[in-house]
């Protein structure tokens, strides 16, 4: 452990970490405005090969585990113990913006270089993993390479899936350099000692308080339902208002309703969300027969989840009966709350105090490859600010100096977790 925190912060280099943020952001740039790096994608695939290349540079032994994902190894002084992970992904949305994901891997990249630095040698093996698809892709699927490797995925379910193409997506992996014969014959999650993941925070709390950690004390609960309307299709000139069995004003009203169960229950962090929705046959002058939609409700707090879910039930039957219409809802993602593990934030807690940074412990509301290591191995976060919490959008902006100290504090994190036990 490096007792100067001195030391510790010089190692971290803010100019090289806005120089790496620069180069990610060249691969993918769209040109109308942001970036567009799918995961799944060649975008996403010179990122990854961008990303071995400066794994290299400093000493990382790499490799590429079946799911795709990049692992940069820094062996410990002890061949007996796990290794201690940290990194992101490189994907990003449609149009998204440079810093999500991508200022993850900066971090881990930046933390080994500031260990080579300080020549430390740390008892544990030090991994830098670069994630397989974490934004949901064309598939409909997201966390690719983070479900993987903790072992959760239903390999005949993601045989059948298919994009808007058709093209199925065993071929699509392998399209990625991903075999996808390999994958179902892998009987365990990796065992690691512990995972800390850096990350904007897709928020306004930090940036509005001034405060540069976020402390992420877990991830909020998710649930989502298929929503299928079925009226009438017909002519929308000869069809009259008082017989009429729209569907989209029918799904309008599902819509409001959904917004409504939460105002209701009064939690100012829950959020109501219908972000994806297919009018059928959606054409000018034909009165819509089906509209199919996506209602998300998201809380930290699962009696609140479950109470949304049963006012929304009880909306869904009443809209039914009195619009004379067919309300199909179906759960496709039911994502119980997570706590992050409490040794993880008490190392964090203890960085962000040895280096003399406020910070805020917070709930994330939205989903991160954390999750998913949280079921294999002690897991946490830490965030840095988002400028007017912008996120997912080309407005996204983190300055590198907010990044360094969050740097600062995953390698103190890191090197406490490393020597505890000793």
């Amino acid at each position: 452990m490096v007792s100067d925190v001195n030391r510790l912060k010089e190692a971290i280099d803010p100019g090289r970490i806005k120089h790496r943020i620069e180069e990610f952001s060249e691969i993918g740039k769209d040109p109308i405005r942001g970036m567009t790096r799918p995961g799944l994608s060649e975008e996403e695939t010179i990122a990854k090969r961008k990303a071995i290349s400066l794994m290299k540079e400093i000493g990382l032994h790499v490799s590429v585990d079946p799911f795709g994902n990049i692992i940069g190894r820094r062996d410990g002084s002890d061949p007996r113990t796990l290794p201690i992970m940290t990194g992101s992904h490189l994907d990003t949305v449609q149009n998204g913006g440079r810093f999500d994901g991508t200022v993850g891997v900066v971090a881990a990249l930046e933390v080994i270089h500031a260990l080579n630095t300080l020549k430390v040698i740390t008892r544990h093996p030090i991994e830098v993993i670069v994630f397989t698809s974490e934004e949901p892709n064309r598939f409909g699927i997201s966390a690719f390479g983070s479900k993987g490797l903790s072992a959760k995925w239903n390999f005949g379910e993601l045989s059948k899936l298919k994009d808007e193409k058709g093209t199925p997506f065993p071929v699509a992996l392998r399209s990625a350099g991903i075999d996808w014969e390999s994958l179902p014959k892998i009987p365990q999650p990796s065992r690691l000692h512990a995972f800390i993941e850096l990350h904007v925070e897709q928020g306004q709390g930090l940036y509005q308080k001034g405060i540069p950690i976020g402390v992420v004390l877990g991830v909020t609960g998710i649930v989502r339902q298929q929503v299928t309307v079925r009226g009438e299709s017909n002519h929308t000139g000869t069809t009259s208002m008082t017989v009429r069995k729209d569907a989209l004003t029918t799904a309008s009203e599902i819509i409001l309703a959904a917004e409504k169960c939460v105002q209701t229950e009064g939690d100012e962090d829950a959020t109501a969300t219908v972000g994806r929705i297919q009018v059928r046959p959606n054409q000018v002058n034909i009165v819509p027969g089906e509209v199919l939609l996506t209602v998300e409700f998201r809380s930290f707090l699962p009696e609140r989840l479950s109470k949304m879910k049963e006012r929304l039930a009880e909306n869904l039957s009443e809209i039914r009966e009195r619009r004379k219409t067919e309300i199909l809802a179906e759960e496709i993602l039911d994502q119980p709350p997570l706590r992050f593990s409490e040794k993880v934030i008490h190392s964090i807690l203890k960085g962000t105090h040895a280096l003399g940074f406020p910070s805020l412990s917070l709930f994330s509301m939205a989903g991160h490859d954390a999750n998913h290591l949280a079921s294999i191995t002690d897991a946490g976060m830490i965030f840095v600010p988002s400028k007017e919490g912008f996120s997912h959008c080309p407005q996204e902006w983190t300055d590198a100096e907010d990044v360094a100290k969050g740097c600062m504090v995953l390698l103190h994190s890191i090197l406490h977790i490393d020597g505890e036990n000793q």
